[in-house]
């Protein structure tokens, strides 16, 4: 199948499809874990490097109508699950280099954030701060005021700020994340971290909980680490 059938035209196949290129073709086996598309990468690879010719949907000079807009679509679309494809194999480098063609092409703000979302994740895991921290702040300005970009790429943002241990760029992600995901539990986890381990800074930690539990009053693991904290005496600037 095309990589533009609907989802719903494949559910009698679904978890025998194996991504070949910009088609999914379907298998004898099953995905080895469920929603994982499978990939035949070194196929995919040779069609998308050595087989296809993009250049005249990367020239600027061409007008670009609905379908090769759609098309280019699928070329980024291939080039993610590759790299995804080559990143579950632990293969980072391969990951990062199929993916960064991907980027050459005129998608909208949304998708080429998330290409450039992916990019950090794969750059963070193979220890390469400086990229994951560019691709990162890429992935900010194009996701705009997305809410579930703001929420995904402020955590991406924020774990790299911290592994290169910038607590306050980090505090400041985890805040803007937060904001777009007010309810969301994982922000006070993550910055409640931060403040004690990283930042040792008991008083900001009181703070976030306090502010927590005024919207959650429920939640019992908040409270009993706010308990623990008044117990432990101030410290820290926040105090």
């Amino acid at each position: 199948s095309a990589t533009t059938v609907s989802p719903e035209n494949l559910k009698s196949v679904n978890g025998y499809l194996e991504l070949e290129g910009l088609v999914r073709r379907v298998v004898p086996y099953a995905e080895l874990v469920a929603g994982e598309m499978q990939v035949n990468i070194p196929r995919t690879r040779q069609l998308l490097f050595e087989v296809f010719r993009t250049s005249s949907m990367l020239d600027p000079r061409v007008v670009k109508d609905e379908n090769t807009s759609g098309l280019m679509t699928n070329y980024a679309h291939s080039h993610l699950m590759l790299a995804v494809a080559y990143q579950r194999q632990g293969m980072l480098d391969d990951a990062i280099a199929v993916l960064k063609p991907a980027l050459k092409y005129d998608l909208d703000s949304s998708q080429k954030a998330l290409l450039f979302l992916n990019l950090s994740r794969f750059a963070l895991l193979n220890r390469n701060l400086e990229e994951a921290a560019i691709a990162a702040e890429s992935a900010r300005i194009y996701g705009g005021n997305d809410p579930r970009l703001i929420r995904d790429v402020s955590l991406q943002s924020g774990y790299t700020r911290q592994a290169a241990g910038d607590a306050a760029g980090a505090e400041s992600s985890y805040l803007r994340g937060m904001a777009a995901d007010p309810d969301n539990g994982l922000w006070v986890e993550l910055l409640y971290r931060l403040y004690v381990d990283q930042m040792r800074d008991t008083g900001k930690a009181r703070q976030l909980l306090v502010m927590w539990l005024q919207r959650h009053p429920t939640d019992a693991g908040a409270r009993q680490l706010l308990d623990a904290l008044s117990g432990s005496g101030p410290t820290g600037p926040g105090s």
